[in-house]
């Protein structure tokens, strides 16, 4: 059968094999723009101007959160025992618990040692610090308190014996203490911490004191009538009545 036959015949077309690739180009052709417009294209990025980013609000801070870790207790060396002999004591330094500068224009000068007079803490509640770093506390507390209530240039007293039976260096020798209001002139101050007449000395405590006592009568030439304690000047029960005893058997048993 001829191809023609079927189909009427189309100028410029020969068969009905070429009629059906001409039909079929047409409807491609036609359905070209159709698929154009079903197409779904992004809009063009346009470039970003400074009033964009001004309306654009930023991003939210990132938020940090910082734990305070404990600060490690500092590593205190412990004092050296006193020497009993050879006139020099060894104590643990001001700057090892911090005291602040003290202010020469507010001292006298010592002058010469003639007499040691002994204290006690005497704070409203007992005192059981162990620890260096809470002694270096108690201290710089008591520096504080002395230098606003008393107007002193630094803490009142020579030396200070902890519980535990160590030795701290207070304010210089070279200057009069603050410890006793009508005889600091060539007086030299020791304190034990403690209030001795709610609590017992540590054992520790009178080993230091007994020590240091002797080298101290020792490097200044001193006999046993020149240790006093704090009540032998006026009206106070300084340095306690739990101490007063130990000092009392201490200073008779004293080989200067």
């Amino acid at each position: 059968m001829d191809d023609q036959t079927d189909f009427p015949e189309t100028p410029g077309l020969a068969s009905r094999r070429e009629f059906l690739a001409w039909t079929a180009s047409t409807a491609v052709l036609l359905l070209l723009p159709g698929c154009e417009k079903a197409e779904v294209y992004a809009p063009p990025r346009r470039r970003a101007t400074a009033a964009a980013y001004a309306q654009t609000p930023p991003p939210p801070a990132t938020r940090y959160i910082y734990i305070q870790q404990p600060a490690p207790e500092p590593k205190i060396n412990r004092s050296a025992p006193v020497r009993s002999a050879g006139g020099k004591v060894t104590a643990m330094s001001r700057n090892s618990w911090g005291a602040t500068a003290a202010v020469p224009a507010k001292m006298k000068m010592m002058g010469g040692v003639n007499r040691i007079t002994v204290h006690h803490e005497g704070s409203s509640k007992p005192n059981n610090d162990l620890s260096p770093t809470a002694v270096a506390t108690t201290l710089r507390l008591i520096q504080s308190q002395h230098r606003a209530r008393m107007g002193a240039g630094d803490i009142g007293y020579h030396y200070i014996i902890d519980r535990s039976g160590t030795v701290w260096q207070g304010r210089d020798t070279r200057y009069q203490g603050a410890h006793v209001a009508s005889a600091n002139s060539h007086n030299l101050g020791v304190m034990l911490l403690g209030n001795f007449e709610i609590q017992k000395p540590a054992s520790a405590q009178l080993a230091s004191l007994e020590r240091l006592l002797l080298s101290l009568l020792r490097q200044h030439g001193l006999g046993r009538e020149n240790l006093h304690m704090h009540c032998d000047f006026g009206n106070t029960q300084c340095p306690g009545k739990n101490l007063k005893p130990s000092l009392n058997t201490m200073k008779k048993s004293l080989r200067v």
